[in-house]
C-alpha cells in the first residue's frame, strides 16, 4: 500500500484530541488510586483478592505510563492499541472480581478511548486529498479495527486463567480434568499464556504471520480437545458446536496470510530497522 507524503508514511504523526487524551488519563489516574485504598483496606488473609487488586493496578498503571512514552499527547503509536489491550484486561479483572466503582471507571475510560480511536481515524481520512488515498486510508483502519477485536477476544479467557484467582482458575481446571486432560492445573497456565501472548501479538501486530499460525494451531488443538468439532457445527448447540472457533480461526489466518495491515509493531519494525528477510517472512508483511 503506497503512502507517499513523509506524514502519511509515519503512523506516529496522528494527532489526538487532547482535551479527550486528558480526560482518559485523568479517569485512569483516579482509578489507579481508588485501587490503591481498595489494595491497602484489604483483609489480610484475603489473599485472592489482594492478587487481583495488584494486577489490576499494574494493568491500569501501565496505561498512564505508555501515554507518556514518545510523547503520545501529541502522537499516536501502536503504545495506544497496547494500552487499549490493557484498558480491557483492566475492565475483565474488575468484572470477575466484583469491583463495581472501578469497573464503571474503566468502563468509561474505554468509551472515551473508543471516542478517540474514531476521532484519530476520522482526521487521518479526511486529510488525504485524493479519492484513492481516503479509499485505502479507509481500509487501513477497517484492518486495524478488525485485528484488534479478533485480539481482543481473548482477554477474558486468558484473565479468568491467570488473572482473576483461584476460584475462576478452579473451574476452568474442573472443565480440563472432566475432559481428560492431563496435569489439568499445568494445562490451564500454558492456555492461559498461550491466549496472553497470542492476543497481544495480534491486538499490536507484532510478528503477526508467527502468532496468527501459532494461535491457530492452538484454537484448532482445544477445539478438538474440548469436543467442539463432534458437537455439530451450531454454536449453541449443546457442547458448543465449531462454528464460532471456525470463524476466529479463519480471521486470525488472515493476518498469517495477508500481513497485520499498516498500523502494526511489525510495520514500524520492519521501516525503521530493515530486519532481514525471515523476520519479514515472520511479520507477514
Amino acid at each position: 500500500m503506497q503512502h507517499k507524503s513523509k506524514k502519511s508514511e509515519d503512523i506516529y504523526s496522528i494527532k489526538i484530541n487532547p482535551y479527550l487524551l486528558y480526560l482518559y488519563i485523568t479517569i485512569i489516574a483516579i482509578t489507579v488510586i481508588l485501587s490503591m485504598i481498595q489494595l491497602y483496606n484489604s483483609k489480610a488473609d484475603d489473599f485472592q483478592a489482594k492478587l487481583s487488586l495488584f494486577v489490576f493496578l499494574c494493568i491500569t498503571m501501565s496505561n498512564i505510563i505508555a501515554m507518556q512514552i514518545k510523547k503520545l499527547i501529541k502522537q499516536v503509536s501502536v503504545l495506544f492499541i497496547f494500552t487499549l489491550f490493557t484498558a480491557l484486561t483492566a475492565l475483565t479483572i474488575a468484572i470477575k472480581t466484583d469491583q463495581t466503582i472501578i469497573q464503571t471507571l474503566i468502563g468509561i475510560s474505554l468509551a472515551i478511548k473508543i471516542m478517540i480511536y474514531y476521532c484519530i481515524a476520522k482526521d487521518d481520512i479526511q486529510r488525504s486529498i485524493k479519492t484513492h488515498q481516503k479509499r485505502e486510508k479507509k481500509l487501513d483502519w477497517h484492518i486495524l479495527t478488525v485485528r484488534v477485536m479478533v485480539g481482543c477476544v481473548f482477554i477474558p479467557h486468558f484473565c479468568e486463567k491467570l488473572f482473576t484467582g483461584e476460584t475462576f482458575r478452579q473451574a476452568d481446571i474442573l472443565a480440563f480434568t472432566e475432559i481428560g486432560v492431563p496435569m489439568p492445573y499445568l494445562m490451564v497456565i500454558i492456555a492461559g499464556l498461550c491466549e496472553f501472548f497470542g492476543s497481544v501479538a495480534i491486538t499490536c501486530g507484532f510478528l503477526t504471520r508467527l502468532s496468527a499460525i501459532c494461535t491457530t494451531l492452538y484454537l484448532i488443538f482445544a477445539t478438538y480437545l474440548g469436543g467442539h468439532f463432534s458437537a455439530g457445527y451450531i454454536w449453541v448447540t449443546e457442547g458448543g458446536g465449531w462454528e464460532y472457533l471456525v470463524l476466529w480461526i479463519a480471521l486470525i489466518l488472515c493476518f498469517a496470510v495477508f500481513g497485520p495491515g499498516y498500523f502494526s509493531i511489525d510495520q514500524h519494525m520492519i521501516k525503521a530497522y530493515k530486519p532481514p528477510k525471515f523476520i519479514k517472512w515472520l511479520t507477514g508483511i
